[in-house]
């Protein structure tokens, strides 16, 4: 909860900037440094159509039931209703 609230500020910190720097009026517009144009360039690979899309969403569903599955592993192992050393415990209660 306290690393969420740290990065929660630091990117607030982040964000402030750079709206303010883009909302402000820029006398010196023909500066290249100040060019910030780099999305024109990976804007088409970014919104580009999977080549195996139905592979991509097997794969996202498939990693997504297992890491579920794990987290309600550990939440019951941490509240107590399943012991992983006690084996066969929880098909006979």
């Amino acid at each position: 909860l306290l690393l969420t609230g740290f990065l929660a500020t630091i990117l607030m910190r982040v964000l402030k900037n750079d709206f303010s720097k883009y909302t402000s009026v820029k006398e010196d517009a023909e500066d290249p440094e100040e060019d910030e144009s780099g999305w024109k360039y990976i804007h088409g690979d970014v919104f580009r159509f999977p080549t195996n899309s139905s592979l991509f969403c097997a794969i996202v569903g498939v990693g997504t039931q297992f890491f579920i599955l794990i987290m309600v592993v550990f939440l019951l192992s941490m509240i107590g209703i399943y012991y992983p050393y006690n084996r066969g415990a929880l098909m006979t209660s």
